[in-house]
């Protein structure tokens, strides 16, 4: 299903799980944990729409500089979702033993838990400027057909800090306590 995906581990919720197992069947089980997955997957779409700051205070690291004015020139300003694909591919499943939720999108990871990118180079790009200012590079396909002027890349490393989006706040962990407890007292 998921190329990453979000546990919540809390004794409570332990708790009520084990009662949970002993006291219901398994076809209930499997509709409350769908209606637990669906709450993890809308909480995790709350945390891309306030950049974290539902979770997190402050809310996710703040893009580089040079980010911020490339995305500028675009008008798409928010975090994560420059094309909306990751927010787009957070999915969600229940069975009668788990809710999970979590993307299949293999960048998640590094978004989520941070890290560093060994990117090899050979990027082609062309610098372009305006009266004789400098005003960055455009960079281009790696299809071979390359105009004068086009430099290439050389190898670097791109760190990208960690900003969790499969998180959970103390208001979620309650709804699933809620939902959990509703079923143990029919």
């Amino acid at each position: 299903m998921s190329e990453i995906v979000a546990t919540i581990n809390t004794r409570q919720i332990d708790r009520l799980f084990r009662r949970l197992e002993k006291n219901t069947n398994a076809s209930s089980r499997r509709v409350l944990f769908n209606a637990i997955a669906q709450d993890m997957q809308a909480a995790v779409q709350k945390n891309f729409a306030t950049e974290g700051r539902r979770v997190f205070p402050g809310g996710w690291r703040q893009l580089a500089a040079s980010t911020r004015r490339r995305k500028a020139k675009t008008g798409k300003s928010k975090i994560l979702q420059n094309s909306a694909q990751l927010k787009n591919s957070i999915n969600a499943r229940g069975t009668s033993t788990y809710a999970v939720v979590g993307t299949n999108k293999k960048y998640g990871r590094i978004h989520q838990m941070g890290g560093t990118i060994n990117h090899p180079g050979g990027t082609p790009y062309i610098p372009f400027s305006s009266g004789g200012n400098s005003l960055g590079v455009r960079f281009m396909r790696k299809d071979g057909n390359y105009p004068p002027g086009t430099g290439f890349t050389k190898p670097h490393q791109i760190k990208i800090p960690k900003r969790p989006f499969l998180a959970f706040n103390a208001s979620d962990i309650d709804l699933i306590e809620k939902r959990i407890g509703e079923v143990m007292v029919k």
